[in-house]
């Protein structure tokens, strides 16, 4: 008699709870924080999962709303929805962002402040609508951890008396907010590691940047002074300011120390620069300049001109991109035709230069520097021209104009787009 045939019952393989930790926390973290929280329906392993997040980013997408919830429901919902999630929350975090339309109050602010400073919260980020300006609560300055910190639409008051600075703090972001400069300058100057500094619209009227190990600065909204006279290791400045007032002591910190390697620029500034140039500060040469970014005015001969000695006096620039203003509707106006017999008789080559991308209104200036490029870079290998909204004929006299003149490169790429 043959032996029995035994039949082995196959059970389904629960792939989800067997993932590792760290993927299961990779996976959590990568979820609007909603949905990690519905993953406690998986399986039983996954349940409480979501309590352990290292990451909590809490947004407007958080709350449903009925359609008859005014602005104090949605607020009152957000706050509760936090406060839910927080003290659920078990083991260590790493990272808290709280971006939304709703003003808490400065008693929910705080206590949130206060989750993150025990648990030695290494990034916080703070952002509420611009023009909101919620308080920042003073538990703030007990997050002694901290590596990053992001503030926007927040009103800073005077730092705490026994305040001695975020001595591991790397990356300072301040965004349309207010602040005392002296706060301010103080707050900076606490920061014994800062790299990464960007104020945008919070206007302080001077502010002097001591930060020996920054090597990026964003400066963005009304003119003001800046001092950087101990930044040594600076790389990336963007200075976006929207007044014809020149910023003399942030001109004369780059005709000082030339080590800046990424540039980007408004017209203001670069009329500001212009106008704030003197034979004492010498022929400056920016060795270390490889990128530069502006907004350019084709119809200011000061502007077009400070653009030139830049790209001529940095030697190994390698990328330029060239927008024209935001804020101003421009009068075309035709430059004598000897400003551009000059600037093509200067004689120098952009020998590094690699890639230039202009936004055009189509406009003669605008012509006359691509054409000034083109005989001039050796090493070019594209140029994009992004006609942006100029007309159907300007298009066409550009295309004619640049197809004609000389092209110094053999193995240049001349592409013509149309983006908005």
């Amino acid at each position: 008699m043959p032996p029995p045939v035994l039949k082995a019952t196959l059970q389904p393989l629960d792939l989800l709870s067997i993932l590792p930790p760290v993927i299961i926390q990779n996976i959590l973290c990568r979820l609007p924080i909603r949905e990690a929280i519905q993953t406690c329906v998986l399986s039983r392993r996954w349940r409480y999962k979501w309590c352990s997040m290292t990451r909590l980013k809490f947004s407007d997408d958080c709350v449903k709303l009925r359609a008859d919830d005014d602005d104090a429901s949605f607020d009152r919902i957000f706050v509760n929805f936090v406060d839910r999630v927080l003290l659920h929350h078990q083991g260590p975090v790493h990272e808290i962002t709280i971006a939304t339309k709703a003003k808490p109050c400065l008693a929910d602010l705080n206590q949130w402040v206060h989750f993150a400073s025990w648990n030695e919260v290494r990034e916080l980020s703070l952002q509420f609508l611009t023009g909101s300006n919620v308080e920042a609560p003073s538990s703030l300055f007990l997050c002694s951890k901290l590596t990053s910190l992001h503030l926007s639409a927040c009103k800073v008051r005077e730092l705490p008396v026994g305040f001695k600075g975020f001595m591991f703090l790397k990356t300072l972001r301040f965004y349309y907010g207010e602040i005392p400069c002296s706060s301010l300058q103080k707050l900076i100057s606490s920061c014994a590691i800062l790299e990464s500094l960007e104020i945008r619209e919070c206007h302080p009227k001077a502010l002097d940047v001591y930060a020996p190990l920054l090597k990026r600065l964003h400066l963005e909204g009304e003119v003001a002074e800046y001092y950087l006279e101990e930044t040594p290791l600076l790389r990336e400045l963007k200075v976006m300011i929207c007044s014809d007032v020149c910023n003399v002591a942030l001109v004369k910190y780059l005709n000082c120390i030339p080590s800046v390697e990424k540039l980007t620029c408004s017209s203001y500034f670069l009329k500001g620069w212009s106008q704030a140039a003197s034979p004492s500060m010498g022929t400056v040469t920016y060795n270390h300049l490889r990128f530069i970014e502006l907004d350019v005015n084709f119809e200011d001969p000061a502007v077009v001109a400070q653009l030139l000695k830049l790209m001529i006096r940095s030697p190994v620039l390698e990328n330029v991109c060239i927008v024209p203003p935001i804020r101003r509707k421009l009068r075309e106006v035709a430059m004598d035709s000897q400003f551009w017999c000059e600037a093509r008789g200067v004689g120098r080559k952009f020998s590094r230069l690699k890639d230039v991308r202009i936004t055009t209104r189509g406009s003669a200036n605008e012509r006359e520097f691509m054409k000034l490029v083109l005989a001039n870079s050796p090493t070019l290998v594209k140029m994009m021209v992004n006609f942006g909204c100029c007309s159907e004929d300007k298009r066409k006299i550009a295309k004619e104009e640049l197809s004609r003149c000389h092209w110094e490169s053999r193995e240049i790429e001349v592409v013509f787009t149309t983006f908005l």
